[in-house]
């Protein structure tokens, strides 16, 4: 999965988890929070199951501002990242529900 990395050391966005944990669980909410030089972003998941294999948060969650939040996590283990409208990408983030 590192092409969904930039080559860069230093990624000109970034992508944190609340809550800051790797594994999560059916019914609980989770938010993803993208912050960089850009005002508008989207936060993306990849994921084997899901077609397109590429989708963004407003298929399975809800947008708001810089952030996107999954009130009931279900069926979205993935790795989700942020882009923004200029084409940042920010470090990518694996989550899987339990």
């Amino acid at each position: 999965m590192s092409n969904y990395y930039l080559s860069d050391s230093h990624p000109a966005a970034s992508l944190s988890v609340n809550p800051d944990r790797v594994q999560h669980f059916l019914y609980q909410s989770v938010t993803l929070s993208c912050s960089g030089n850009d005002t508008k972003w989207r936060v993306r998941r990849f994921t084997e199951t899901a077609s397109p294999s590429y989708i963004q948060c407003t298929n399975w969650g809800t947008m708001s501002g810089s952030s996107c939040t999954i009130n009931q996590l279900w069926y979205h283990s993935g790795v989700y990242w942020c882009e923004s409208g200029s084409g940042d990408f920010s470090n990518a983030v694996n989550i899987t529900v339990q």
